[in-house]
């Protein structure tokens, strides 16, 4: 999976960090520059990492940590800061992103978190176990036999799938009432064309070997 990882980074230019679950080995390792969203740079300096720069409202971050790192403060009360983190690396030619820590804390939260996400096609989502994209075009994507993996409409989506346990056959997808979900793959490339609308794939890092897998 970490060929998959590779390919997938190639390009990016920058991290958003927010204040959910965010993978420390994986931030540990990178050369990006990481952005933390207003709180998620408490979490970021206890794990031993440092930001380049927190952006947001700053209601959430230790003051202590304003003193030793760079910083940028948002007042706009319209925004939420994961959309104030957005703006920072557009203005500063950061673009495209990854985005860590979406998931992890108040539902309300996530739920927030992917309406915004949803808007920009090009962020890639990184956690301990999963990656996520959302795409609006035919791709194929190597990955292990059996890698579980999620489909959905964002908010809605036609799909023709080759090389998944379930395949879907121009398969409607709709983020509020109907989508793929715990699908697995069953070669080791996969292809999902998407006739209309966007998609969000979210694929685990590592096989699962249970009882789907047979």
């Amino acid at each position: 999976m970490s060929d998959v990882l590779e390919k997938l980074l190639d390009g990016y230019r920058s991290i958003i960090c927010l204040n959910g679950e965010c993978p420390g080995h994986f931030l540990k390792k990178t050369s990006l520059p990481i952005i933390a969203a207003d709180g998620a740079a408490n979490s970021l300096v206890s794990m031993g990492i440092s930001p380049s720069v927190i952006v947001g409202d700053l209601d959430s971050v230790d003051p202590l940590l304003l003193q030793q790192y760079e910083y940028r403060l948002v007042k706009d009360q319209n925004s939420s800061d994961f959309e104030k983190a957005i703006c920072y690396v557009k203005d500063n030619q950061l673009n495209p992103s990854i985005v860590t820590g979406v998931g992890g804390g108040f539902l309300d939260h996530i739920l927030n978190n992917l309406s915004i996400w949803q808007k920009e096609e090009k962020l890639l989502y990184i956690a301990e176990s999963m990656i996520g994209i959302i795409i609006q075009h035919d791709i194929e994507i190597s990955l292990p036999l059996h890698t579980k993996l999620s489909i959905f409409g964002m908010p809605n989506a036609i799909v023709q799938s080759t090389g998944l346990k379930w395949e879907l056959n121009d398969y409607s997808l709709d983020f509020w009432q109907q989508n793929s979900c715990y699908n697995r793959t069953i070669s080791d490339v996969i292809s999902l064309q998407v006739k209309s609308g966007r998609i969000l794939v979210l694929f685990y890092t590592t096989p699962i070997m249970d009882c789907g897998s047979a």
